[in-house]
């Protein structure tokens, strides 16, 4: 009975979700760590893994460059396929400057 259940349908879709759970879960961290490492922090950058190689990039950065770097580092990540750059730049007027 017990071999029966491990061979079940529902127990390998499970397994799958649960792999496919894990990689996602490894790319956040990879993403994260590499933001680290390259200085790229800021409360108004964001990014999501949408699948086991693919992230979307979102919020907002000071330059074109910025939004350049920060997509060049994912697309460091070995498993990273697709990068949805959503990246708004947005300059600050220097009013009163």
């Amino acid at each position: 009975m017990v071999i029966d259940a491990v061979r079940s349908d529902e127990i390998k879709a499970c397994g799958m979700d649960s792999v496919r759970s894990l990689k996602k879960l490894s790319l956040q961290r990879q993403t994260e760590a590499l933001f680290l490492e390259e200085g790229i922090s800021g409360p108004h950058l964001f990014f999501t893994i949408e699948d086991i190689d693919a992230i979307r990039l979102s919020g907002v950065v000071d330059s074109a460059e910025e939004k350049e770097k920060v997509e060049r580092v994912v697309k460091r990540i070995k498993d990273i396929r697709r990068v949805a750059n959503d990246l708004i730049i947005f300059k600050a007027s220097m009013a009163g400057a």
